[in-house]
């Protein structure tokens, strides 16, 4: 057996960990904690649409538009912010970026307080950032394989014809005829997984987080181009981003499951040589990768 790295936090107990199949379930948990949200929410993935709705009711599957309004992410985020909780999105930023979507388009450039949107580009050309994590409060953690974008929900029926996956701006009878089987939604069934966890190894995620969020602030400014974004974005009113603390150490839950959090250096840090000292995510699964280790402990 390979000696175990030593940068890497060791597996310990005292978690709650739910293995979340499939949108609905996982979405509708998120849902349920963004609205739980005191203090913060830092969300880092490799595409984000703020237009996807989190809880889709069936009794909704057949609405307009303006019936699942309040659904949706972005509307999530800004009941947040006005509350008072910071908000903090980290994204992809080589050809993906804030100004290919309304929602995001208005944070980066005259976002409401409380939420700042921040790109991270990756040294190699060819690499993307697939982390997809988020912390909230400090407490709650989620890690796994979906985006936060419209074609990453569905039910674990994976019906052909289910209005719910249509898009947000899908109108009441153009989901009529999708549930009368006369057209496919927009988006096909699809399958992933989710993993929500409480305990110590969230502030692992907290803290690859915020490695990632320093590395690519101070990257926007080491760069003429982003030394340019962020003067304009000072001389529209947005403050400067900010400097992220160290995770609070997180209380152990009764929950007898031990847990680690992987490679917790930020996936795309510049160094002496051309390559990133890691391509590998920085919060993989057992289920999805088996470097993380979970076990029931005795």
């Amino acid at each position: 057996m390979a000696a175990e790295r030593e940068d890497r936090p060791p597996p310990r107990g005292g978690h709650a960990v739910e293995i979340l199949v499939d949108g609905e379930q996982a979405w509708a948990r998120v849902a349920g904690d963004l609205e739980a949200a005191t203090e913060s929410v830092q969300i880092s993935t490799w595409k984000a649409r703020p237009d996807i709705e989190l809880v889709r009711p069936e009794a909704l599957a057949g609405s307009d538009p303006e019936a699942r309004r309040q659904l949706r992410l972005g509307e999530f985020l800004e009941r947040s912010a006005a509350a008072g909780v910071e908000v903090r999105l980290l994204i992809w930023g080589f050809v993906y970026t804030p100004i290919i979507d309304r929602w995001l388009l208005r944070w980066f450039w005259r976002g409401p307080e409380r939420i700042a949107v921040l790109e991270q580009d990756h040294p190699n050309i060819l690499g993307a950032l697939h982390q997809k994590t988020i912390t909230i409060d400090d407490r709650v953690g989620y890690c796994g394989g979906m985006n936060l974008e419209e074609k990453d929900w569905d039910t674990p029926a994976h019906a052909v014809y289910e209005p719910r996956r249509d898009g947000f701006e899908s109108s009441a009878s153009l989901r009529a005829k999708t549930a009368a089987r006369r057209r496919r939604p927009v988006y096909m069934p699809r399958h992933d997984i989710m993993l929500r966890l409480e305990g110590p190894a969230v502030a692992d995620l907290v803290s690859s987080f915020a490695d990632r969020w320093q590395t690519s602030v101070q990257a926007k400014q080491d760069a003429v181009i982003g030394r340019a974004v962020n003067w304009l974005r000072a001389k529209l009113g947005n403050p400067g981003y900010p400097t992220l603390a160290p995770p609070r150490p997180c209380r152990p839950r009764a929950a007898s499951i031990g847990c680690r959090s992987c490679e917790p250096a930020p996936a795309a840090r510049r160094t002496g040589s051309s390559a990133p000292t890691s391509g590998r995510s920085a919060t993989r699964i057992a289920i999805f990768t088996s470097r993380i280790n979970i076990s029931a402990a005795r």
